[in-house]
């Protein structure tokens, strides 16, 4: 038997595989394949994967373990002012937290944990 793969009608569905497949990858720790997935989904989405949330989330946490740290708090931000009550926005503050700790920004450490105990 021979597998028939069908190519979607619409770009959405190609880039949603794209982000489905990224998410997988991040599961698995697999980080050089879910990067390389989130790149082909930013290239078919345009500015369109500015608004998935679940999306920046793993983006994030992509970007959190090559330690590009910046781009990891700038997305940790952003799901956190789009949303407060994120599904992990616990995780994100304390990743946040240790951010800026190895940046030694303790005073900015400190914010981050007042500002989570203002959102709870």
């Amino acid at each position: 038997e021979h597998l028939v793969l069908r190519h979607p009608r619409r770009d959405e569905s190609v880039a949603g595989y794209f982000r489905q497949l990224g998410h997988f990858h991040l599961l698995v720790e697999d980080f050089p394949k879910a990067l390389s997935a989130y790149k082909k989904y930013i290239k078919l989405q345009g500015d369109l994967w500015k608004c998935s949330i679940d999306f920046l989330y793993g983006l994030a946490m992509v970007y959190f373990h090559y330690n590009a740290l910046d781009w990891a708090v700038e997305l940790f931000h952003v799901i956190l002012q789009r949303d407060s009550l994120f599904s992990h926005s616990a995780e994100i503050y304390l990743r946040l937290a240790v951010i800026c700790k190895i940046n030694g920004t303790f005073e900015a450490s400190l914010q981050v944990e007042r500002e989570k105990g203002e959102r709870r």
